[in-house]
């Protein structure tokens, strides 16, 4: 009974015997099994779109240009979840927001709506970026880590564009979701760590998300980190055919925060 016991408390105490064997060849600041970031984001929307109704093509413009788009600061919420040595689960959260007001230089049709040269319209931009991964790092030790992601990202945004004298209002809503393949990998240098991103994927549907980041951070300790870095995105859908609705954009900026390992 003696011997049973013993032998199923050695085999119980494997797994993190295994995890802590690996975590003996990571650097300290990866031996987390959740990690969260917190950041702000100085975003810098452009692009273009359009949006047809009834068989009336939309008018392409420009949001910065047309439309004098003015950024505001954003915010983002990062996070990983260790699931095994080598494997993470990733999460991101972005807010988008922009918005101008302007008088036309030239004549805009959007949905239903004719916007004239010379009139003042109101426009915005606003919602959310939503993001996921599975990770596998196929390098892993103490100087850092590099691995393959795959995963899709959920842009989620509300454009309206309004005449207030006019009174005319319309919207449009996009929440496609586009798959994404990419790398990550991360270099430590003592208390200073570096670490650089990327991912696309071929264009399905009109639809089609790139991504690059890079960044630094300052390591306080083994768990708390202060960051900065600067971030890309571009998200394009188009529904083609004869209406050609199309919301091609591109955000980005630079960005800083507080990255904390549990």
């Amino acid at each position: 009974m003696t011997r049973t016991f013993a032998a199923f408390a050695f085999l119980s105490l494997l797994p993190e015997l295994a995890h802590a064997q690996y975590a003996s060849r990571q650097n300290n600041s990866e031996a987390y099994r959740l990690r969260i970031e917190y950041r702000f984001f100085e975003s810098n929307i452009e692009g273009n779109a359009a949006k047809g109704f009834a068989g009336v093509p939309g008018t392409e413009f420009d949001v910065v240009q047309d439309l004098a788009f003015v950024d505001k600061r954003t915010w983002e919420l990062h996070g990983a979840i260790r699931i095994g040595a080598k494997w993470k689960l990733r999460g991101g959260y972005t807010t988008v927001e922009a918005n101008g007001q302007t008088e036309l230089a030239r004549r805009i049709r959007f949905d239903d709506s004719v916007f004239n040269t010379g009139e003042t319209v109101a426009s915005s931009l606003k919602g959310a970026y939503y993001g996921g991964d599975l990770e596998f790092d196929f390098v892993s030790r103490p100087e850092g880590y590099f691995g393959v992601t795959a995963g899709a990202r959920a842009p989620d945004v509300d454009f309206v564009i309004a005449g207030p004298n006019s009174g005319k209002r319309e919207q449009g809503t996009y929440r496609p979701i586009t798959p994404i393949l990419g790398i990550i990998g991360r270099f430590y240098a003592g208390r200073v760590s570096f670490e650089g991103s990327g991912g696309s994927f071929a264009e399905i549907s009109g639809r089609r998300v790139t991504e690059f980041e890079g960044s630094a951070r300052i390591h306080i300790s083994d768990r708390f980190a202060l960051s900065g870095g600067y971030r890309y995105i571009a998200f394009k859908a188009s529904s083609g055919g004869e209406l050609g609705d199309l919301a091609d954009f591109t955000d980005s900026g630079w960005t800083y925060g507080i990255e904390l390992g549990l």
